[in-house]
């Protein structure tokens, strides 16, 4: 039976740099009138186990008198706007979606303002890790001389009775992510018998490439497997650097697997790669990997 094979991994993060203590500082400022709030800020971007994302709107780097995400006192959220102001979701446009998103991108080119200011919870707790970054991958046919991750076997699986902790929901300032905090213990809890049922008896894989959708993830997949900290390394060192980067952040992971695999001479090597997504759901692939 033929298989394909990731040949190359390709990764990029825009220039801007975000400094997570700085971050976390800035925002106290901004929410000065709102201690509560402001005191639950710093312990999430404490606690979330990333040092550094990176972003393509430089003006998240501002003073926050200057930022428009962090314009957030009541004065400045009521914005009387007018009626035909636009919100633009790419979906469910059909053939005109392509026009549409030609006159979004202009408005963006010339650096028309597109935050979304936000004292909710919810929001906030997505602003101390994620991140912006972009990847791609060449997918081809395995020949046996080849390098590159082999793809073995992929299995997709829903949990039943989640489909409210992970939800995108259309409101009036476009699409917003809702997050349980009990997605990692979910995750936890479910993925385990999942994989099983996936990999089957034999011994578990060598690498791990887990999705670092946040600390909390990885802490609970490490757990409940017995993983040694170094098979969770580079899922936390993706997270700790680069932030959740959504979709693109699986193969960061395994870019730095690939770069600790070690040279010509290692052998290859099985592993697994997880990641996670609205549902609750587990996307899971078999690899071998030949360096």
């Amino acid at each position: 039976m033929e298989q394909s094979v990731i040949k190359g991994i390709g990764t990029a993060v825009p220039p801007y740099c975000i400094d997570q203590e700085d971050a976390a500082a800035r925002f106290r400022e901004a929410l000065s009138e709102y201690p509560r709030i402001a005191r639950w800020v710093r312990r999430v971007f404490a606690q979330c186990g990333v040092d550094t994302r990176y972003t393509c709107e430089p003006n998240l780097l501002e003073p926050p008198e200057r930022c428009r995400y962090l314009a957030v006192t009541p004065e400045r959220e009521i914005l009387d706007l007018a009626p035909d102001v636009e919100r633009i979701p790419l979906t469910f446009l059909g053939c005109a979606a392509g026009l549409t998103a030609v006159r979004l991108a202009d408005r963006i080119v010339r650096r028309e303002p597109h935050m979304q200011p936000s004292l909710d919870k919810e929001d906030l707790f997505a602003a101390g890790f994620f991140g912006d970054g972009a990847s791609a991958c060449v997918v081809e046919r395995w020949g046996p001389a080849g390098n590159g991750f082999v793809v073995r076997d992929a299995r997709t699986e829903m949990f039943g009775g989640t489909m409210d902790q992970m939800i995108w929901t259309l409101g009036d300032y476009g699409f917003s992510l809702r997050l349980s905090p009990q997605i990692p213990s979910l995750i936890g809890v479910h993925v385990p018998p999942a994989f099983r049922r996936f990999w089957g008896e034999s011994e578990l894989p060598e690498w791990w490439a887990i999705h670092p959708g946040g600390r909390g993830i990885i802490d609970a997949l490490q757990k409940a497997f017995g993983l040694s900290d170094e098979k969770t390394a580079a899922s936390r060192y993706v997270l700790r650097h680069y932030g959740n980067m959504s979709s693109a952040t699986v193969l960061f992971v395994m870019d730095e697997l690939r770069k600790r695999q070690g040279g010509d001479t290692a052998r290859p090597t099985e592993g697994a790669a997880i990641a996670f997504g609205p549902g609750l759901t587990a996307e899971m692939l078999r690899f071998v990997y030949h360096p």
